[in-house]
């Protein structure tokens, strides 16, 4: 039997991985903005098809391990950046985290990476004021946002004061009607 159709167990291709691509325990604080460097075409180890298949890999400035692209999140930076073409991904910025999922093999919950569905701000220069963020935190005491975290997410920041004017007025307006 070749080794490209060798079955490896669960144990043996997460330590492949860990030790060769980003993880979901890449991301230990919560979601990061990355910038994508390089994106190209190369052979990685699927364990469901025992065997090698190509996939897209990803170079982040931010990270010194390559992270692995499925159809999944191509399509999803795709809807973000704009272009179906990895080669076009080059420069952009995605904002990427993490979330638990339950292995389809050990039945384990494992974190895995996942790419939010928001365009990072390209530098954060102007921010919500003071008046806007006490607004917000109002509008969350009294129970109208259910919660500041998802919100944050939503918007690609990481809190309130870091959500730019625009975004606070239009967090505001909405659901201060609902108030």
């Amino acid at each position: 039997m070749s080794n490209s159709r060798k079955r490896f167990s669960a144990g043996e291709v997460w330590q492949y991985y860990e030790k060769n691509f980003l993880g979901g325990w890449s991301f230990p604080n919560g979601d990061e903005t990355v910038t994508i460097v390089d994106a190209y075409r190369d052979l990685v180890y699927d364990r469901f098809k025992a065997g090698f298949t190509e996939k897209t890999i990803l170079t982040l400035k931010e990270k010194q391990l390559p992270m692995v692209v499925g159809s999944e999140l191509s399509a999803i930076i795709s809807a973000v950046v704009g272009s179906d073409q990895p080669v076009n991904w080059i420069g952009k910025r995605i904002v990427v985290g993490t979330k638990l999922k339950k292995d389809r093999e050990t039945k384990e919950m494992r974190p895995v990476i996942v790419v939010r569905m928001v365009k990072p701000s390209e530098e954060i220069t102007r921010r919500a004021s003071a008046e806007q963020v006490s607004q917000i935190r109002a509008l969350i005491e009294s129970g109208v946002i259910k919660s500041e975290s998802a919100m944050c997410k939503f918007f690609g920041v990481s809190k309130i004061e870091d959500l730019s004017p625009e975004n606070a007025a239009d967090i505001i307006a909405k659901k201060g009607e609902q108030k």
